[in-house]
């Protein structure tokens, strides 16, 4: 029974943590720790670009940014969409235009989700490494005010 407890409280503080301005390190952390730390946690772009190129944003998500995994789910979706009704209907009405015309803006969609699948990588790790380089710089952390968005299960809860 206290398990279970315990499981659940650690998840829920996982969430406070998340949503929280909580700093990742306190004042009594050397510069060496700091780095570390900095080194541990930062973002890199490289991995998630090149997951990127396979549609509907996994790399996105691998790499810890959402709304843009939403962003090009969405696309690639409709976009995948678009094309295979646009084939289904050149396929069964022998060639019609409209057919044509849907699989050329599915086609023209899958382009520009590649476009944002491949720039918004490098995009997120910038300003997630100067956000978590502002946090553990010293006069951040003596501050609570600046939220960062850390991945859930980072940083172990002791009770």
């Amino acid at each position: 029974m206290f398990k279970h407890l315990r499981q659940t409280t650690a998840i829920l503080c996982g969430f406070l943590h998340l949503f929280s301005g909580v700093a990742i390190a306190n004042e009594s952390c050397s510069v060496s720790e700091r780095q570390a730390l900095y080194h541990a946690e930062k973002k890199e772009a490289l991995p998630a670009m090149v997951m990127n190129i396979v549609p509907l944003g996994f790399g996105s998500y691998h790499q810890g940014d959402q709304v843009t995994g939403i962003v090009l789910s969405t696309i690639d979706g409709i976009s995948l969409g678009l094309m295979f009704s646009g084939f289904l209907g050149g396929t069964y009405l022998n060639g019609n235009w409209g057919a044509l015309v849907l699989m050329g803006y599915g086609f023209y969609g899958l382009v520009a989700g590649r476009a944002i699948g491949l720039t918004a990588p490098w995009i997120y790790a910038h300003f997630y490494n100067e956000n978590l380089k502002r946090q553990l710089s010293h006069s951040s952390v003596k501050s609570n005010t600046q939220p960062m968005t850390v991945p859930l299960f980072a940083y172990s809860t002791h009770f």
